[in-house]
């Protein structure tokens, strides 16, 4: 266990930081009431800041969307692996991490253009945030597909529901309950929901 400064005791497991309100402060109880926190662990941010880092620094000469097409699903990966806790903050230090790292990397890229110039190049205004780092891939015909960079903070943070105590994958009067499940985007069916014979 960790005490911070501030804070509860705190450990780490799994990439996460698991914190306990102190009971003794009163603010912490009023804002968090008496709830266990579970984060994205700051060993598990700053892992994946280094390893956005190393692809964008091994990208340095190739074109922007082979770059956008390795980073993709590390993000996409780590975000997802992250969705089920409180990592709204995290995700939003991830996202702010990468773009400093993708600014850099296209300032060096174009060393005689200016920072309109490669904010118009490189990053584009959509429904959702105005610094979208993209790049158009050209086919033989027609207009160029524009892909984006994934960001961590466009994955939803989806919390996870418990199983009910009594339920039983087994049991084939429930399965009307794990469907429900199922449908809602909580758990993937058991086999034998799915209607498999094993």
């Amino acid at each position: 266990l960790v005490r911070e400064s501030g804070a509860g005791p705190s450990f780490d497991a799994s990439g996460k930081r698991i914190l306990f309100p102190p009971e003794i402060v009163e603010r912490a109880l009023r804002k968090y009431g008496g709830k266990l926190l579970i984060q994205p662990a700051k060993t598990a941010v700053r892992a994946i800041v280094a390893k956005t880092k190393e692809i964008i620094r091994a990208h340095r000469g190739a074109q922007t969307d082979v770059m956008i097409g390795k980073l993709n699903p590390v993000i996409r990966g780590w975000a997802n692996y992250h969705r089920h806790v409180c990592s709204s903050a995290a995700f939003t230090k991830v996202d702010s991490s990468i773009f400093g790292q993708l600014w850099r990397w296209a300032r060096r890229r174009h060393t005689a253009k200016g920072k309109r110039w490669t904010r118009k190049h490189y990053f584009r205004t959509t429904s959702t945030t105005i610094w979208q780092f993209f790049a158009i891939v050209k086919g033989e015909t027609g207009p160029g597909l524009i892909v984006d960079l994934q960001r961590a903070g466009s994955v939803s943070i989806i919390r996870h529901v418990k199983v009910q105590g009594t339920a039983n994958p087994y049991d084939r009067n429930q399965d009307e309950y794990f469907r429900g499940r199922a449908a809602r985007g909580w758990a993937r069916l058991h086999p034998l929901q799915a209607g498999c014979t094993i």
